[in-house]
């Protein structure tokens, strides 16, 4: 876990503001007139850092009944430019105390003693929707974001030598490991390096934190997950929730190798079944992609409409349309041999045009009556993007309706296919879209 890729998320709280997504860190991290002084040295209790604006990095604000909102001119922070002074506990609380939630009632060189503390974090279980998360001191013990946590309290410190100096994993510099990643050997991102012998060493209380995080395995280096905001890549982590593709985008922008060692005889066979799912993924956004490129090109060629055409006979006016493949090809492949509803759902589950874009319930009603709901559907998003109602009704209303009902006639004609729910452009809704399948 580092800064490349995830710039905007960590100036929420570090003393810059003003940073945008696609800003030249280099030069921006060194100018001293980036440095935020009011963020300390408020005593108005109205400034704050924006949380998201720009793609994060926290742009002056003021907080203006109860909502954040940042400033257009500099003459609007003239108030609390006029009343800085001392720092006080509520300015280190808007960033310390939300943050690590690392809460300390007395710090010295021989003792500590903390209320209640984090002191393991397992970003390997990141990513699930879970429910009933059990509490440890009213504090919740999972985030889809950050993973599994592990709560104490009145933790006992580990005593170290301690001379300020420390050694510690830094990206493109130190990133490297050589232990094995273990409980039993685990990587030491960062610990001093001071021993009883170190001239001018004092023995310093240290919190111990263990935890999983994201390595590559083959060449030996912790990754740098791209987390938060766009701007280094369309997938950072808190939005797809996919280490495959936040890990290539980090790595990436923070220009480490993460391409392993090239095997002349690798197969798919090879590959771990959470990169199978990937690649899955990255071919089914390929077609889908490819399906909405040849459209945009015939638009802008012969026009709207005939592009619409050519996008009908591709899909269900050909022997081997598009609603051929996806009918015939999935069942083939997973030997889905039956013609009953059941069956239908079984394909709908891993239909790569539909399972791998959406997120969909199938259940089955009664023997002969299945049903499709669509939570959530990611080329309806994209859709909405395009703010094209003729686009979206042509996709949703018609494409869907007419393509499942051909896709399962090529199954089983006796199932007939019933819209009962079909999605309207710009509304707010509960669902994508819900459909009926009935023997």
């Amino acid at each position: 876990m580092a800064i490349s890729s995830n710039e905007g998320r960590c100036t929420q709280c570090h003393i810059s503001y003003g940073w945008k997504s696609g800003t030249d860190t280099e030069t921006f991290f060194n100018t001293p007139e980036n440095i935020d002084c009011l963020i300390c040295h408020d005593t108005t209790g109205t400034y704050r850092k924006h949380p998201s604006a720009n793609g994060g990095g926290g742009p002056a604000s003021l907080l203006a009944d109860g909502e954040v909102v940042p400033v257009t001119e500099m003459s609007e922070l003239n108030e609390v430019a006029y009343n800085v002074g001392t720092p006080s506990r509520a300015n280190c609380g808007l960033c310390h105390y939300y943050a690590a939630r690392h809460f300390f009632s007395l710090l010295c060189r021989g003792f500590i003693e903390l209320i209640y503390t984090n002191v393991a974090l397992f970003w390997d279980e990141a990513g699930e929707d879970r429910t009933d998360v059990p509490l440890q001191f009213d504090r919740s013990t999972y985030s889809k974001k950050k993973g599994r946590f592990i709560w104490d309290m009145n933790v006992t410190p580990t005593y170290l030598w301690f001379d300020g100096k420390w050694a510690r994993k830094v990206e493109n510099v130190s990133d490297t490991y050589t232990e094995a990643g273990t409980e039993e050997d685990p990587v030491a991102l960062a610990f001093p390096t001071a021993t009883a012998a170190t001239e001018g060493a004092k023995i310093y209380p240290f919190k111990k934190m263990i935890g999983r995080q994201p390595a590559d395995p083959v060449n030996k280096l912790m990754l740098v997950p791209h987390l938060f905001g766009t701007g280094p890549g369309p997938d950072p982590y808190w939005l797809s929730f996919d280490w495959g593709l936040a890990l290539a985008e980090g790595a990436a922008y923070a220009g480490q190798d993460y391409s392993g060692e090239f095997d002349p005889d690798i197969k798919y066979e090879d590959f771990s079944k959470e990169a199978l799912i990937r690649l899955l993924k990255a071919a089914t956004e390929m077609y889908l992609g490819m399906d909405t490129s040849w459209r945009t090109v015939a638009k802008k060629r012969f026009g709207k409409n005939v592009a619409l055409d050519m996008s009908r006979e591709v899909w269900y006016g050909v022997k081997r349309c598009g609603c051929y493949m996806e009918s015939v090809l999935p069942r083939r492949a997973m030997s889905i041999t039956g013609d009953d509803v059941a069956s239908w759902m079984k394909h709908l589950q891993i239909d790569p045009g539909l399972a791998c874009i959406a997120d969909i319930r199938c259940e089955m009603v009664d023997e002969n009556t299945g049903v499709l709901t669509v939570d959530h559907c990611n080329a309806l998003d994209d859709m909405e993007k395009l703010g094209d109602p003729d686009i979206q009704k042509y996709n949703c209303h018609e494409l869907e309706w007419k393509g499942l009902q051909q896709g399962v006639d090529y199954m089983n004609p006796k199932i007939k296919v019933k819209p009962l729910v079909l999605p309207q452009l710009g509304c707010k809704r509960d669902i994508a879209c819900k459909w009926e399948f009935k023997l």
